[in-house]
C-alpha cells in the first residue's frame, strides 16, 4: 500500500497543471482570494489556503514546500515572505481595513506562515486542510468580479475546474475535511427584464391610505426569483428584494389592523413562488452511511431570501389580524402537499422553518387537521415501504409529538391505527438513528395517553428487534427503558415474558455496549420494583444469561453489573434463586446426554433418507415422515402468517378468526383471503360502506349507527369531521363571554324595543313562519337527543353512571363536545320564540324572557368549564323540548291538545332531576378537592364557576316554574265557571246532537239574545269586547 506522503505528492503533482491558469486569473483580477480560517488543535488561528492549494506540515512541525509558487496569491503565503501589495491591499479593503484577521482576532498570516503549530516543539500529524471558498464581496466602487471557482474560462484559457476534477486522487487521503457544500434548488428564474428592480419607499414614508398599495408593490418585487448560483449577478436587485422582504416582515409584525382581504392571495402566491420548487437529488449518503459528524449538511445558496420569506409568512399567519376563514380559500390541500414535499430539503435550517410553519397551519386551520395527518402518514408509508429516503422524518415526528400530546381522551381508533401501522413500523428502517429520539417521544406520548396500548407497542418493538446491528439494538433498549417509565404494573405483567426473553439475549450479547445498556435497567428503581413484584416469572428467564456472563464475558465492567443484578434477585427471593441455580447445574450436567440424543436423532434421519433414496423404506416410516413433513410445513406457514398478520386488513382477521383449521390444507392458505374479500365486497356492494345497521346492540341502540350519518352531513359543511371540532375561546363563534353577553343584551333590546314599536300597530299574521320555526326546533332537538343517547348509553352501561358524569373520558369526549356546542347554538335559535310573541302582540312574561337568556348563558359556562355532568341536564332538556315544540307546531296547525299542563309538569320534573345530578357532582368535586375528610365517592371533574352557575340558574328555574304552575293550574276558580281544560274534556265526552236538536237549540239561543236573557232565563249583561272574544 502506498505511503501517505507518496500519495499526497502524487496528488499535488497532478494539480500543478492548473497553475498557469490560476496565475493568469490572479493577475487579471478575476480570481478572488479565499480567506477562510481554521483552528489548530491547540486553539490558535492559522491561515488556510484556497481550495486549489494546500499547505502541508510534516510530523516534526516543519513546513513542506508550497504547491504553487505564486507568491502574490493571498491563499498561499510563503513562510518568511510577504504577499504582493496589490493582493494584500485588495484583501484589506474587502474586510474594511482590518487585514487578514482570523475569528479569534489574531493575524492569520504570521511570520511562520500557515500550518505553523502554536506551541513550539509540539509535533503535528501530517494534515491536508481544504477551506471553503468565502463569499465574494467586491470592495466599494470596484467592478463586480466572480470568485476564481465560479469564473468562466476566458477565450483560449483552460478551465481550472476541469483540471482539479482530473487531478482528484482515487485514494482517500487521511485528514481531509470536506468543506461546507452549497447548492441551489431548481428555481424558476425570472427573466432578465423582471430582475431589474428599483427600491420603493418605506411604509413610514407614505400616508396610511397608500400603504396597502405599497404593500402590493413590494409583494410583486418579492415574486421575482434570482439565480444564486451566479453570486455576482443581479446583486443590486437581490439586495432590494431582501430589504423589501424585511420591510414587509416589520410592517406585519409591528402594526395592527393592516392585513386586508386583498393581501391573502398575494401573500400565499409570493410564498409559493419563492419556496415551492423541485428538490434536487441528495448529495449526502443516505441511511446508515450518513454520518452527521463527517457529512456536513448541504446548504441552500438562496437562503438569504428564503429565510426572510419563511419569517414573513409565519408572522403573517400568527398576526392577531389574520382571518382563518378568508385564508382557507388559499391555504388548501395542494398548499399542504407542496409544503410537505419541501421537508425533503437537505438544508436543516429550511426544515426547521417548515416544521414551525406546518405546525402553525395545523393549529389555525381546523378543516385541514385531518388532511395534514393523513398526508404525513402517506409520507411515512412511502418512506417505510418504498424509498427509505426522506430528510424531514425527524421534523415531521416532532410535529406529531406535539399533536399527540393534544389528543383528547379516549383515543380515537384513527389515532391507534396510526400508532400500530406507522410509528411502530418506522423502527425497521435502516436510517433509524436519524429520527429515533423523536419517534421514541411519540411512542411514549401514546402510552401516557392510553396505557392499554403497552402490549401492542412492546410486541411491535420485539417484532422489529435488530439481530446483528448493535447500534440499533442500543437505541431499542433506550426506548424500552423510556416505556418502562410510563408502564402500568398490570400492563407489565402482560408483556414481561416475551420482553425479558429478548432482554436475556441482550444481556448475553458479546457486544459490551448492548450488554451494558441492558444491565443498566437494574439501576432504575421503578424497573427493579416491577421485577421484584414478578420475580417468579422473570428470574427463570434471566438466570442463565446472568450466570454465564458473570464468568464468561470478556469485559470486566459487565461482571460487576451482572453481580448487582444477581444480588437483587437473591435479596428478593433467595429460595427461587437457589432453585434456578440447581436447575441450571442439572441442565449443564445433562448437556452431554442431550447432545448424544440429538446426534442419534440425526443419525436416524440420515438412515431414513438413505433408505428412501434406495426405495427400501417401509410404509410406516414413510407415513411418519409424511406426517412430520406436514407438521413442519404447517408450522412454517403459521409463522409466516404471524409475521404478516400486522399487514393483513382487519376484516381478514375477523373472518379468519371465525374459521378453524384442524389440519394443514394448502388450498385454504391459497384461497382463503381472496374468498373472504369477495364475501365482504358482496355484503357491502349494495350499500354505502359508512352505513351500519342491523339488530340493536349496545353500541348501536337504535339499530342504525347515527354518528356516521351525522358525520357525512357535517363534514361537507364544516370541512372537517365533527369529532375533530375543538371549542377554542376567541376562535370558535360565540366562544367568549363578551360575545355571548353582547348577543343577549342585543336580544333584550330587540324584544322590549319591538314591543314598544308594536304597541300602536296591528299584530302580524306569522302562522306559517311560526309553524316552520317550531318544526325545525323539534327536528334539531330530536336529532341531538338521539346522538347523545347513542354516545352515552354504552358508556353508562359499561362503566357506570358515576364515570359518565364525573370523568372526562365518560362525559366530555370529542363526539360529545360538538354536540354540546350545537346545543349551545340552538339556544340562540330559540330566542326567536320571543320575537314571534311581540310581533303577534302577545305579552312578554318575566319567566319567558329570563329563561331564554339565562339558558344560553348556562350552556356557555358549562362549555368553558368542561363539565362532564352537562349531559344529564342537556338530554333531559332536549327531551322536554321535543314534546314542547311539537305541541306548539300542532297548535299552529289548529289542532287542540289537552295535555298542555303536563309539559309544565315535565319541565319541573326535569329541573328536579337536574339539580340532583348537579348537587351530587358539585358535592363530590368540592369535598374531594377542599374537604376530603367529608364523605364522597371520589374525584369528580369540573370547574367551580360552572358548578356555581349551574346551581344558581337551575334552582331559580325550579322556583319560577313552580310559581307559574300554581298560578296557572292550581289557582281557585270563581263559582259557576269551568276551567278550560275541564270544559274541553266534558265537550269531548258529550253526545253529538241530531239535526233537529241542533235547530231547537239554535232558535232558543237566538230568542235569548233578542230578549236580553240567557238560555236558562237569567238576564244578560252588556256585551263587552272581552266577552265577545
Amino acid at each position: 500500500m502506498k505511503g501517505f506522503r507518496q500519495r499526497v505528492s502524487e496528488q499535488l503533482s497532478r494539480s500543478k497543471d492548473g497553475k498557469s491558469s490560476k496565475k493568469k486569473d490572479s493577475n487579471s483580477g478575476t480570481a478572488s482570494p479565499s480567506l477562510g480560517a481554521s483552528h489548530s488543535p491547540s486553539g490558535s488561528a492559522q491561515a488556510t489556503p484556497s481550495s486549489s492549494q494546500t499547505q502541508l506540515t510534516d510530523a516534526r512541525g516543519k513546513n513542506q514546500p508550497a504547491t504553487d509558487g505564486t507568491a502574490g496569491h493571498m491563499g498561499s503565503l510563503q513562510p518568511n515572505s510577504q504577499p504582493s501589495s496589490g493582493s494584500l491591499a485588495g484583501g484589506q479593503q474587502s474586510f474594511g481595513g482590518q487585514g487578514l484577521m482570523g475569528p479569534g482576532g489574531a493575524g492569520n498570516a504570521g511570520a511562520a506562515g500557515p500550518g505553523t503549530p502554536s506551541r513550539l516543539g509540539q509535533p503535528l500529524a501530517p494534515s491536508v486542510v481544504i477551506s471553503p471558498s468565502a463569499p465574494h464581496v467586491p470592495p466599494p466602487g470596484a467592478a463586480e468580479t466572480m470568485p476564481g471557482d465560479l469564473a468562466p474560462p476566458k477565450a483560449g484559457q483552460k478551465s481550472g475546474i476541469f483540471d482539479r476534477l482530473q487531478a482528484t486522487p482515487k485514494d482517500n487521503i487521511e485528514g481531509i475535511r470536506t468543506p461546507k457544500r452549497q447548492h441551489s434548488s431548481r428555481f424558476d428564474i425570472s427573466d432578465q427584464r423582471q430582475r431589474e428592480l428599483e427600491k420603493l419607499p418605506g411604509f413610514h414614508e407614505v400616508p396610511p391610505n397608500k400603504r396597502e398599495e405599497l404593500f402590493m408593490q413590494k409583494i410583486d418585487q418579492c415574486n421575482i426569483i434570482f439565480d444564486f448560483n451566479d453570486a455576482s449577478g443581479d446583486m443590486k436587485s437581490k439586495e432590494i428584494k431582501r430589504l423589501a422582504l424585511h420591510e414587509l416582515l416589520d410592517y406585519v409584525a409591528n402594526n395592527r389592523q393592516v392585513i386586508t382581504e386583498k393581501m391573502y392571495p398575494r401573500v400565499v402566491e409570493m410564498f409559493a413562488k419563492n419556496l415551492f420548487r423541485p428538490i434536487p437529488p441528495p448529495m449526502n449518503p443516505q441511511g446508515e452511511a450518513f454520518d452527521p459528524e463527517e457529512d456536513e449538511p448541504v446548504l441552500e445558496v438562496a437562503w438569504p431570501h428564503i429565510q426572510v420569506v419563511y419569517e414573513f409568512f409565519l408572522r403573517f399567519i400568527e398576526s392577531q389580524d389574520f382571518n382563518t376563514n378568508i385564508a382557507k380559500a388559499y391555504i388548501d390541500h395542494s398548499f399542504v402537499l407542496n409544503l410537505l414535499e419541501l421537508f425533503d430539503s437537505e438544508d436543516p435550517r429550511e426544515r426547521d422553518f417548515l416544521k414551525t410553519t406546518l405546525h402553525r397551519i395545523y393549529g389555525k386551520f381546523l378543516n385541514l387537521r385531518s388532511y395534514i395527518r393523513r398526508s404525513i402518514n402517506n409520507v411515512f408509508f412511502q418512506f417505510i415501504y418504498e424509498t427509505e429516503r426522506f430528510n424531514g422524518i425527524a421534523e415531521l415526528l416532532e410535529i406529531l409529538g406535539s399533536i399527540i400530546n393534544g389528543f383528547a381522551l379516549p383515543l380515537k381508533e384513527e389515532h391507534k391505527l396510526f400508532l400500530t401501522r406507522v410509528l411502530i413500523p418506522l423502527h425497521k428502517v435502516k436510517s433509524l438513528s436519524m429520527y429515533h429520539p423523536q419517534l421514541a417521544y411519540c411512542i411514549v406520548q401514546f402510552l401516557e395517553k392510553d396505557a392499554a396500548l403497552t402490549e401492542e407497542v412492546v410486541l411491535g418493538l420485539l417484532r422489529y428487534w435488530p439481530k446483528v446491528n448493535s447500534t440499533k439494538e442500543v437505541m431499542f433498549l433506550n426506548e424500552v427503558e423510556d416505556i418502562f417509565e410510563v408502564m402500568d404494573p398490570a400492563e407489565f405483567a402482560k408483556v414481561q415474558e416475551p420482553l425479558f426473553n429478548q432482554l436475556a439475549k441482550s444481556v448475553a450479547s458479546p457486544h459490551f455496549q448492548v450488554a451494558e445498556r441492558a444491565l443498566y435497567f437494574w439501576n432504575n428503581e421503578y424497573f427493579c420494583n416491577l421485577v421484584s413484584d414478578n420475580v417468579e416469572v422473570i428470574l427463570p428467564i434471566m438466570f442463565a444469561p446472568l450466570y454465564e456472563n458473570s464468568k464468561g464475558h470478556w469485559n470486566r465492567t459487565i461482571h460487576g453489573m451482572v453481580y448487582n443484578a444477581m444480588k437483587l434477585f437473591m435479596e428478593v427471593n433467595p429460595q427461587l434463586f437457589d432453585d434456578c441455580s440447581h436447575d441450571y447445574a442439572e441442565s449443564q450436567n445433562n448437556a452431554t446426554q442431550r447432545q448424544q440424543s440429538r446426534q442419534e436423532r440425526w443419525d436416524k434421519l440420515a438412515k431414513l433418507a438413505e433408505s428412501r433414496a434406495n426405495g427400501t423404506a417401509d410404509k410406516s416410516s414413510a407415513r411418519v415422515d409424511d406426517s412430520a413433513q406436514g407438521r413442519l410445513e404447517n408450522l412454517r406457514l403459521q409463522d409466516d402468517g404471524a409475521a404478516s398478520r400486522d399487514r393483513r386488513p382487519k376484516d381478514y382477521e375477523r373472518q379468519g378468526s371465525q374459521t378453524s383449521i384442524p389440519s394443514f390444507n394448502p388450498l385454504f392458505f391459497a384461497f382463503s383471503p381472496r374468498h373472504t374479500h369477495t364475501h365482504i365486497y358482496t355484503d357491502t356492494m349494495g350499500n354505502p360502506d359508512w352505513l351500519e345497521y342491523g339488530a340493536p346492540t349496545l353500541d348501536r341502540p337504535f339499530g342504525v349507527a347515527l354518528w356516521p350519518i351525522f358525520e357525512k352531513v357535517f363534514e361537507p359543511i364544516a370541512g372537517y369531521k365533527p369529532q375533530d371540532f375543538r371549542f377554542v375561546q376567541g376562535e370558535t363563534p360565540l366562544s367568549t363571554f363578551r360575545t355571548c353577553v353582547t348577543t343577549l343584551v342585543a336580544y333584550y333590546i330587540v324584544i322590549f324595543g319591538g314591543r314598544e314599536l308594536m304597541r300602536n300597530r296591528e299584530p302580524f299574521k306569522l302562522n306559517f313562519l311560526f309553524k316552520v320555526h317550531n318544526f325545525y326546533l323539534t327536528a334539531i332537538s330530536a336529532t341531538l337527543l338521539l346522538l347523545f343517547a347513542e354516545q352515552l348509553i354504552p358508556t353508562v352501561v359499561r362503566k357506570g353512571l358515576f364515570f359518565a358524569i364525573c370523568d372526562h373520558e365518560g362525559g366530555w369526549t370529542d363526539k360529545l363536545v360538538i354536540l354540546y356546542y350545537l346545543n349551545y347554538l340552538t339556544k340562540f335559535l330559540e330566542l326567536i320564540d320571543t320575537c314571534f310573541l311581540f310581533l303577534k302582540k302577545k305579552p312578554l312574561t318575566f319567566l319567558h324572557t329570563y329563561h331564554h337568556g339565562a339558558t344560553a348563558l348556562l350552556c356557555y359556562t358549562q362549555l368553558i368549564g368542561h363539565t362532564p355532568v352537562s349531559w344529564p341536564v342537556i338530554t333531559l332538556n332536549l327531551a322536554v323540548h321535543v314534546v314542547m315544540y311539537w305541541y306548539y307546531f300542532q297548535s299552529a296547525r289548529g289542532i287542540r291538545i289537552w295535555w298542555k299542563k303536563y309539559i309544565t309538569v315535565g319541565q319541573i320534573t326535569q329541573f328536579v332531576l337536574d339539580l340532583g345530578f348537579i348537587y351530587f357532582a358539585s358535592w363530590t368535586y368540592f369535598t374531594s378537592t377542599y374537604w376530603p375528610q367529608l364523605p364522597n365517592m371520589g374525584k369528580c371533574a369540573g370547574e367551580e364557576f360552572a358548578a356555581i352557575s349551574g346551581i344558581c340558574i337551575i334552582t331559580s328555574y325550579l322556583f319560577l316554574f313552580l310559581a307559574f304552575y300554581f298560578a296557572t293550574y292550581k289557582k281557585p276558580v270563581p263559582k259557576g265557571r269551568r276551567r278550560a281544560t275541564s270544559a274541553l274534556v266534558e265537550m269531548k265526552d258529550e253526545k253529538v246532537p241530531t239535526v233537529g236538536e241542533a235547530r231547537r237549540r239554535l232558535s232558543i239561543t237566538r230568542g235569548a239574545a233578542a230578549t236580553g236573557s240567557s238560555p236558562n232565563g237569567t238576564p244578560n249583561g252588556r256585551a263587552t269586547r272581552s266577552r265577545k272574544a
